[in-house]
């Protein structure tokens, strides 16, 4: 796949992605790469955290995501500040690859589908009561439960939850 328009999603709760977005969009020129709106681009370039690269994900549904870490952890980031550089310049000579993760499709009875990189989440609006959650896959009914939420993860969304629990962070 070659790339000759990319799309710059900047955290802009992030100073220092804001203030590199300028210089990230010389960088992509530099290397005949031009920035473009979302629906031109050929990948989008996410400038913040791991939060950010799952809102540009959710936003710009099929497009491929390169994450440029400004967060902390970075599960999700390919490349870490100091390598901004080096990844523009295979950015823009093809060589890199494109990471496929499994995405949750999730809709309600009769209601809009959406998707999901890391989970979904259902919970009850009243809080302390129990709803009868009927959960199917691929249009089959695979289970019910009596539950107050019920928290589905992809194996990219897992790590969160292994982390928060004391153990490891693998790699999908």
């Amino acid at each position: 796949m070659t790339v000759s328009g990319a799309y710059l999603h900047v955290n802009a709760l992030k100073p220092a992605a804001a203030a590199f977005r300028d210089s990230l969009a010389r960088a992509l020129a530099a290397h005949g790469i031009e920035e473009r709106p979302a629906e031109e681009a050929d990948v989008v370039i996410a400038l913040g955290g791991d939060g950010t690269i799952l809102k540009a994900v959710h936003e710009h549904a099929g497009k491929p995501v390169l994450g440029l870490n400004f967060g902390g952890l970075g599960y999700l980031s390919s490349v870490e500040k100091k390598d901004f550089e080096k990844a523009v310049s295979m950015l823009a000579e093809g060589r890199f690859r494109i990471s496929r993760r499994v995405m949750l499709s999730v809709s309600k009875e009769g209601g809009e589908e959406s998707v999901a990189l890391n989970d979904v989440v259902l919970v009850r609006e009243m809080s302390g009561s129990a709803a009868i959650l009927d959960l199917e896959v691929d249009g089959r009914a695979a289970t019910r439960y009596l539950a107050d939420g019920l928290v589905v993860a992809t194996p990219t969304g897992s790590t969160a939850y292994s982390l928060s629990a004391g153990g490891p962070v693998l790699r999908p």
